[in-house]
């Protein structure tokens, strides 16, 4: 671009200034500014843009439930897990339930090439349908259309006596955390073998098997007193760019129903089910907390949890950015292949910069990179 076209370009915005101005918005190119900065005196409101934030995730974490071999046994409607068939919806359902068996390894947050004890390996329940290094649960994430039952922050106040002319004053009494137990409810889409509701009956079954003792959760649980059956959900709200966390909550909950009900109605007027498009669910929710660094540093910890190649470079410095990642194993992906690589990147968000990044490993880059060369090419004509 010349010279000259720079020029022009500023003057048009010096001119469009000064009509905002003479208009009583103040300087566009200083919108912001003004509306923080000083009072609006011709009261017709700000010129800035009403928020356009995009709706972006939310993931659900796997629990641990035991679901290996020989307690899957003591229920016989857990029988149908056991199938070897390597895409059978049941197999994945008990992949995704059971991280450990999963991966035939115990997942330990400290090492990296996992426990010499053969003790801690566990028979390996894999399938072409589940990542063993992915953390959350991508159906549910895939498939949510509706949440709801997020908290408003009300603080607790105490207000006094009434004195003889009726005379009071208040103050802030209360806790700054949201402590309470909330329910949340979830729609989603009922897809083919209905997966959604199939996962939902086993995970409270598994969870309840093991409060009454029917079903025996993995050993450090009993230690720890650890509840296997919940999960941490991470809302995550970003810019209409898709890039930028503007706001992120965490839950930690435990599913409530199985929303089964609709699939046994019936109507022999219609060919198909009609009643069970979506499905609905409803969660027991605990320990909410939002907009605090910790939620960011834990959704970093329990991916690298699970993918140790997503972990830094040196591991204790929190703020080394990405390039710890970078030149290891895994790399991340630019806004412009976002799309091609749908499905097997890993997510991290920027401590600092606050970005959701993605990161895709070294051997699958060149194959989506050649896609991408592709796109490009017929883009252009090529």
């Amino acid at each position: 671009m010349a010279d000259d076209d720079f020029e022009r370009q500023d003057y048009m915005w010096d001119e469009l200034d000064t009509i905002s101005r003479l208009n009583g918005y103040g300087e566009l190119s200083s919108a912001m500014q003004n509306l923080f900065y000083g009072i609006n005196l011709s009261t017709k409101g700000s010129p800035i843009i009403y928020n356009r934030d995009n709706p972006g995730h939310i993931f659900f974490t796997r629990p641990r439930l035991n679901l290996s071999y020989h307690n899957c046994l003591l229920d016989r409607r857990f029988l149908p897990l056991l199938t070897n068939t390597q895409t059978n919806t049941h197999r994945a359902i008990r992949a995704l339930l059971d991280p450990v068996s999963n991966r035939g390894t115990w997942i330990d947050k400290t090492s990296k090439n996992f426990s010499a004890d053969d003790s801690l390996f566990y028979q390996k329940v894999d399938s072409p349908l589940v990542d063993p290094y992915n953390c959350f649960i991508p159906m549910f994430t895939n498939l949510v259309t509706n949440a709801s039952g997020w908290p408003d922050f009300a603080a607790g106040t105490y207000t006094s006596p009434a004195g003889r002319q009726k005379e009071e004053w208040s103050m802030y009494d209360g806790p700054s955390a949201m402590n309470e137990i909330r329910d949340l409810n979830f729609t989603f889409r009922n897809v083919a073998t209905t997966p959604v509701t199939l996962m939902l009956q086993y995970w409270i079954w598994a969870g309840l098997n093991q409060y009454n003792g029917d079903m025996w959760p993995y050993p450090d649980a009993n230690s720890y007193k650890e509840k296997e059956y919940e999960s941490a959900i991470y809302r995550v709200i970003l810019d209409h760019k898709k890039k930028t966390v503007q706001e992120i909550s965490r839950f930690i909950a435990f599913p409530l129903t199985v929303p089964n009900a609709t699939n046994h109605n019936f109507n022999i007027e219609d060919g198909i089910l009609t009643e069970n498009k979506t499905v609905s669910c409803q969660w027991r929710a605990q320990a909410f907390d939002i907009n605090d660094g910790k939620i960011v540093e834990d959704f970093n910890d329990v991916v690298q949890m699970f993918n140790y190649n997503m972990r830094l470079q040196d591991p204790t410095d929190p703020f080394s950015n990405v390039l710890g990642i970078e030149s290891g194993d895994y790399i991340k992906i630019t806004a412009d292949m976002r799309n091609v690589a749908s499905g097997r990147s890993y997510p991290r968000i920027n401590p600092i910069t606050m970005e959701l990044e993605w990161y895709l490993d070294r051997q699958s880059l060149p194959n989506f990179a050649s896609l991408m060369s592709i796109v490009r090419g017929q883009l252009n004509g090529q």
